[in-house]
C-alpha cells in the first residue's frame, strides 16, 4: 500500500464516519497547534471554513493543514483559498482550490484532552493575525 492508497483510505473513512483524529506533525502551524499531539479533522463539505479556519488540503503527495488567510470564488464558482502556516513566511503556491481540500481542523488533543477550535475565538484571530503578519513582508507575485 502507497501513500496514494493510504490518503484515499483516510479520506474515505473521513467521509464515512464524519471525524478522524490524526497524529499532528510538522513546524508549520507550531505557534497555534505547537502543543498538539494529534488534530480533530471533520470534512470541508459538513464544515464551513472562514478566514481564521485550518483547513487540510492535499498537496505534493501529502496531506497539510495551514490557515486560510483569505477566501475568493474563481470564474468557475469555486471556493479557492490563501493559505499559510502561521510559523512560516510564505503563503502556499498556488492558491488552494476547493477540489484539494479534504477536511478542517475543529479540535486539537494535547495533554490527552480535546481543545475544540471555535469560529471566531481569540486563538483563531490571533492565529490569523500572526498568518498574515508574517506574510505581509514576504515579496509579494499575486
Amino acid at each position: 500500500m502507497d501513500s496514494r492508497d493510504i490518503m484515499a483510505a483516510l479520506e474515505e473513512t473521513l467521509r464515512q464516519e464524519g471525524e478522524i483524529t490524526l497524529p499532528a506533525a510538522g513546524l508549520s502551524m507550531q505557534y497555534s497547534l505547537g502543543r498538539a499531539e494529534a488534530l480533530v479533522i471533520r470534512p470541508a463539505a459538513t464544515t464551513p471554513i472562514r478566514r481564521g479556519s485550518i483547513i487540510v488540503f492535499k498537496r505534493h503527495g501529502r496531506w497539510i493543514a495551514h490557515r486560510v488567510v483569505w477566501k475568493t470564488i474563481n470564474n468557475a464558482g469555486l471556493a479557492e483559498y490563501l493559505t499559510k502556516g502561521d510559523s512560516t513566511w510564505a503563503f502556499d503556491r498556488p492558491v488552494v482550490s476547493s477540489e484539494e481540500v479534504v477536511g478542517v481542523v475543529t479540535a486539537m488533543r494535547t495533554n490527552g484532552r480535546i481543545v475544540p477550535f471555535r469560529g471566531g475565538t481569540v486563538m483563531a484571530m490571533v492565529g490569523l493575525a500572526i498568518a498574515v503578519a508574517a506574510g505581509f513582508f514576504q515579496k509579494r507575485d499575486c
